[in-house]
């Protein structure tokens, strides 16, 4: 004997398999991706601050103010450790002020925190490691 077919149940609709869309004549979109990178790296907000601290240590030590230049020049070489300019304003402050050994050691600080900086082979020379 042959079962009867299962029957629906009132308002039901009969389940038909899943097909393809029909073509439109459109295109599907392309996945979208991530937007690309930037072609240069952007500066972080402490190094833009670390650059205008820098700049300020040396406005300040070219009018003999060392004591305000050591000031800044620390604070930017805390916010942006790799940043050779901080670094040699720094020793020229100390410089400037007597304290060779203090000099000494930001250029050594420089050399090592700021390898990839351009102005490294500056603090190298200054540190006695060239």
């Amino acid at each position: 004997p042959v079962a009867p077919a299962p029957v629906a149940a009132a308002g039901a609709t009969p389940a038909e398999p899943a097909r393809p869309a029909a073509p439109t004549g459109e295109r599907p979109a392309p996945p979208t991706e991530p937007p690309a990178a930037p072609a240069a790296p952007v500066a972080s907000g402490a190094t833009a601050k670390a650059e205008a601290d820098t700049q300020s240590a040396q406005s300040v030590l070219e009018k003999g103010n060392t004591g305000r230049a050591v000031e800044l020049a620390l604070r930017a070489t805390r916010q942006d450790p790799g940043n050779a300019q901080a670094w040699l304003t720094l020793g020229g402050a100390y410089q400037m002020m007597g304290r060779k050994g203090a000099a000494l050691e930001a250029y050594k600080q420089c050399a090592s925190k700021a390898a990839s900086h351009p102005s490294v082979g500056e603090c190298r020379a200054l540190a006695g490691l060239d």
